[in-house]
């Protein structure tokens, strides 16, 4: 069943050495785009993310955040300029003397200032261990978001087959009132040419190709098959396990092109009617496609 491009997922996770939080949002788009953002520390397993990633979607935009906090002992190191802090202490002491203030130095004030503290990740004390739990984190909350798409999917699947078996009803109605045109087309041609050239000598072989010519111009059976044939696929793939948001938008251009000949080639008025309901159907459908994976 086709699966939804829009969905969210988060994922919390707390151990005695780290705490994680993942937030995923994805959103429609023609390919696969994944942006990510990461804390320093996960910043050299960008690539295994985003082959996760991969692994469970294959189309639309992914906005993941992921934000870790790590307790073990050795990944995070504190540098202060204690020269720097010591001059700013000075200068500070030298401006209260000189403009007669009482107010003590905040050293929680004083450590706010850029520059002062510098704290540094040691990703390389971060186990093999945790960043394995960390990508196993990582793809459950995908998981959770492709479930999510899924379900959202299940509506859209619902929508585009009643569309399709609308379409198909179409196309039976267009066949009921087709089914003699070409015929009577080559008839009444045939017919109004006797009635112009009656009394003039013509060439009554060449008369007959022509006739042959523009009668063979109204029939729509390749069309009507054609047609058929793509309305059948159409329910294939919504029905397939398989992401089919590109080949539905390609199906969808072809039962078009063959809605529009069928439409410019047989001006009966059932079927002109038809055709603008067919129409009407296909760009809702497109409407739809827009989100499927």
């Amino acid at each position: 069943m086709i699966r939804s491009m829009t969905a969210f997922a988060k994922s919390s996770y707390e151990s005695k050495d780290f705490m994680l939080d993942v937030f995923v949002r994805t959103y429609n788009h023609r390919f696969l785009d994944i942006n990510l953002k990461l804390p320093l520390e996960l910043l050299h397993i960008e690539g295994d993310l985003r082959s996760v990633i991969s692994r469970h979607l294959s189309r639309g935009r992914i906005e993941m955040t992921v934000k870790a906090s790590f307790l073990k002992e050795g990944i995070y190191h504190v540098h202060v300029n204690k020269p720097l802090v010591s001059r700013m202490i000075q200068e500070t002491e030298a401006l209260r003397e000189e403009h007669g203030l009482r107010s003590e130095t905040d050293l929680s004030s004083l450590l706010r200032l850029p520059g002062l503290v510098e704290v540094q990740t040691d990703v390389q004390a971060i186990s093999p261990e945790t960043l394995s739990e960390i990508k196993e984190i990582v793809e459950t909350c995908i998981r959770s978001l492709v479930t999510m798409r899924s379900q959202e999917g299940q509506i859209l699947a619902k929508d585009i087959l009643e569309r399709a078996d609308s379409l198909q009803k179409m196309l039976d109605n267009i066949k009921a009132h087709s089914g003699d045109y070409a015929r009577s087309v080559h008839q009444r041609l045939e017919k109004n040419l006797k009635e112009i050239l009656t009394g003039n000598t013509f060439d009554q072989s060449r008369l007959m190709q022509e006739v042959a010519y523009y009668a063979e111009r109204a029939d729509v059976t390749e069309e009507l098959v054609r047609l058929g044939s793509h309305i059948l696929q159409t329910r294939k793939l919504i029905e397939g396990n398989e992401p089919s948001g590109r080949k539905l938008d390609f199906l969808l251009q072809e039962i078009l092109r063959e809605i529009n000949t069928i439409g410019s080639k047989c001006d009966l008025l059932p079927v002109a009617q038809a055709v603008i309901e067919m129409k009407t159907e296909v760009e809702k459908i497109r409407e739809q496609s827009q989100n499927v994976e």
